[in-house]
């Protein structure tokens, strides 16, 4: 995974900045998946907001996504497809922000 994004991705889910959803990168509510913690970080203005959801892309190439990361951003982070079901199972079963973390620092 791209190192400096894993540090400051570490950093802020050990912090109180996002709070915690489920289902969606970001909520209507303001809440935050693990994944989309890292899309805020990456770029808080890529978000897009509709009147049912949030959805995130950036630029021509990266998609707007709702529940996953934009493949081409995924590729470009250095996180496989198996990695990302990983954390979002672990994050929509109820595991908090920094036990996520400690998996994201032992396993990307």
């Amino acid at each position: 995974m791209n190192p400096l994004f894993k540090s400051k991705w570490l950093e802020d889910l050990r912090s109180d900045k996002h709070v915690q959803g489920e289902g969606q990168l970001r909520t209507l509510d303001n809440r935050f998946c693990c994944l989309g913690v890292l899309c805020d970080l990456y770029n808080p203005d890529g978000w897009e907001e509709n009147l049912e959801e949030w959805s995130y892309g950036e630029g021509p190439d990266y998609c707007h996504e709702i529940g996953v990361l934009p493949h081409d951003f995924r590729v470009d982070m250095g996180i496989d497809g198996d990695a990302q079901d990983h954390l979002i199972r672990m994050n929509d079963a109820g595991k908090s922000f920094a036990e996520i973390a400690d998996w994201i620092e032992a396993n990307l």
